[in-house]
């Protein structure tokens, strides 16, 4: 079942591939909601000297260049390693050179973490910090993910999640908004669907969803985890006023947003921070 589901979510994403370098909605979502959680969480790591960083599921490495320039700042050295399945997004991903350098690889995420990539060290034990953002929802084989994470990090870092909100995820399938192709008895997947990425320039693709529950998921970190903590990631009053003011999408209603009004209304993402 993990093996038919990957490789249907494998071709969802080869075929996302080349509207996914150039989506801009979800790039305006990040930055209103996503990053300032991340520069949280990962300045309060800062600073690290000669670290190790690894970002799983990299996409096409414009959060992992991101987050290196912001580790960069607060005088943190060393390099930061994204790993993405989908060689065309790795094609797309470009090396960033710093005092925190990145570099991009194609590869399996167990072969990355034990040193089978050519090019990367084992990396078991040795990173300080681990980011995978917008991954597990995608991910049929969700456990292997988190253990990676988890045999990555070494026992001072920190590992940090985000992906779409249990609970938005199931509002959005109520809606109509998901395209469901098949329920799962089996509680990693419990359903597989597209998950709409919308353009105001009228385009619409879809990327691979499997949706769990809160509960799977809190599990599934304490199995790997001795620690983890859950944040309800949403827009505060003051950037949706702005969005509306200035049409910044998908904060404010125009046609084709799937979203509105429950991504103004209630969590869209879900942070997860887990450690040693």
């Amino acid at each position: 079942m993990v093996m038919d589901t990957n490789s249907w979510a494998h071709e969802q994403w080869r075929r996302a591939a080349p509207d996914w370098t150039q989506r801009s909605q979800d790039r305006n979502y990040r930055g209103i909601v996503v990053r300032p959680s991340l520069n949280r969480l990962i300045g309060e790591s800062r600073p690290i000297k000669d670290g190790y960083f690894v970002d799983i599921g990299c996409g096409d490495g414009s959060e992992t260049n991101y987050i290196a320039e912001f580790l960069s700042r607060y005088e943190s050295t060393g390099k930061f390693y994204g790993l993405d399945p989908q060689s065309l997004m790795i094609e797309s991903a470009t090396p960033l050179d710093g005092s925190v350098s990145t570099r991009f690889f194609v590869g399996d995420v167990q072969d990355f973490v034990y040193g089978k990539v050519e090019g990367v060290p084992m990396m078991q034990n040795r990173a300080d910090i681990v980011t995978s953002l917008f991954v597990l929802q995608d991910t049929p084989d969700v456990e292997d993910i988190v253990k990676s994470a988890a045999v990555c990090l070494n026992n001072r870092g920190k590992a940090v999640f985000v992906l779409v909100h249990p609970e938005f995820g199931e509002a959005m399938r109520l809606k109509g908004a998901l395209d469901i192709k098949e329920g799962k008895s089996d509680p990693r997947f419990v359903y597989n669907a597209g998950y709409p990425i919308v353009e105001e320039d009228g385009r619409t693709f879809f990327v691979p969803y499997f949706h769990r529950d809160l509960d799977f998921y809190r599990n599934l970190f304490s199995k790997y985890f001795r620690s983890s903590r859950f944040e309800n990631l949403r827009p505060d009053r003051t950037d949706i006023d702005a969005a509306e003011r200035d049409h910044i999408s998908p904060f404010y209603k125009h046609d084709g947003n799937l979203y509105y009004p429950e991504i103004i209304e209630m969590p869209s993402s879900l942070l997860v921070v887990a450690a040693h």
